[in-house]
């Protein structure tokens, strides 16, 4: 895959040849709710590709985030603006905030033993000690709405797995379920 294209024309062809990075990361977070829903491996494996695309194109490996856009090739651009009513600069918030929001979908979507990829940062991590005692961070939903056992895993420092995570109320516009949802 060579990356979206943020518009095409009535015929399907790109109005506009830029690499948006905005874009790609709606593919990645729409690649990925694909599987969440349909299950099977093909939205999964296009989230991914996209992923290790924007990483190895838009990633800024000097000064960290991400750059807006790139030319079609994945060259450099002087004009990285998503509509002409935008910033022109190289890196945006509403870039990142998206960014940030597709990978957090695909990386929950992995679970926390899988990787999307991206190599780890090589900051020393305190390593456990024979002494320390370790809990889990996970848990599994032991409670539903059907009694019935749901394997969906969630962080162990919320309220959700007293309520089980299967009676929060979801709708298409929220569907994680977290509004309406005390922690």
């Amino acid at each position: 895959m060579a990356g979206v294209y943020w518009m095409l024309d009535f015929r399907g062809a790109p109005s506009d040849r830029k690499k948006q990075t905005y874009s790609q990361a709606f593919a990645i977070y729409a690649f990925t709710e694909y599987h969440q829903a349909a299950g099977g491996r093909l939205g999964l494996a296009l989230a991914r590709e996209l992923f290790r695309l924007v990483e190895s194109k838009t990633r800024d490996t000097i000064r960290g985030g991400y750059l807006d856009a790139c030319a079609a090739d994945w060259g450099a651009l002087t004009d990285m603006r998503l509509g002409a009513e935008d910033m022109n600069a190289p890196k945006t918030m509403n870039t990142h905030l998206h960014v940030l929001e597709a990978y957090t979908t695909l990386h929950a979507s992995l679970g926390r033993t899988r990787s999307c990829g991206r190599r780890s940062s090589t900051r020393s991590r305190p390593s456990a000690t024979a002494s320390s005692t370790r809990r889990p961070t996970t848990s599994v939903c032991s409670s539903t709405s059907s009694g019935a056992r749901c394997p969906t895993r969630f962080p162990m420092d919320t309220t959700s797995r007293a309520a089980g995570c299967c009676s929060r109320p979801r709708s298409s516009s929220d569907p994680i379920g977290l509004v309406g949802w005390n922690r």
